[in-house]
């Protein structure tokens, strides 16, 4: 017993032929033979958070300075900075976003984790920073 299989005349380039002549595109393209690619970039619900730029089939979104693209790669966070932790001298960002206060050497962190006082310290909070340069002078 035979099956009956839709007959498009045309190709369909991006899709399926699923009845004489009528093809159901893949995401992306449109057209009678799906072979226009769709502008998600240019639709009214944009897919992207900040800039968008259309592939064929498909897009990217990229983001501004100073922003980072999430895992879902549509939507861009702020970068963590160091001005929002306040801190007395300098600040380091970790891999996974923290902002950390640093101390000049010889100093350490104090117990609001964000200013510096002298003496030893209490725990190490990090690598020390120098704050100053030294001028070797030559041998007398």
């Amino acid at each position: 017993m035979g099956v009956c299989q839709p007959v498009c005349n045309k190709p369909c380039r991006n899709g399926v032929c699923v009845g004489l002549d009528k093809c159901s595109c893949s995401v992306g393209y449109k057209g009678q033979q799906c072979d226009q690619d769709v502008n998600e970039c240019g639709l009214p619900e944009r897919p992207c958070s900040n800039s968008c730029m259309n592939t064929q089939g498909s897009y990217r979104c990229y983001c501004d300075p100073g922003y980072n693209l999430m895992t879902d790669g549509s939507t861009c966070t702020k970068e963590p900075e160091c001005a929002s932790a306040s801190c007395q001298f300098a600040c380091q960002i970790d891999r996974g976003g923290e902002v950390r206060c640093l101390c000049a050497l010889g100093l350490h962190l104090a117990a609001d984790n964000r200013t510096c006082e002298g003496g030893l310290p209490r725990q190490p909070h990090g690598n020390p920073i120098a704050m100053a340069t030294t001028k070797l002078l030559p041998p007398l």
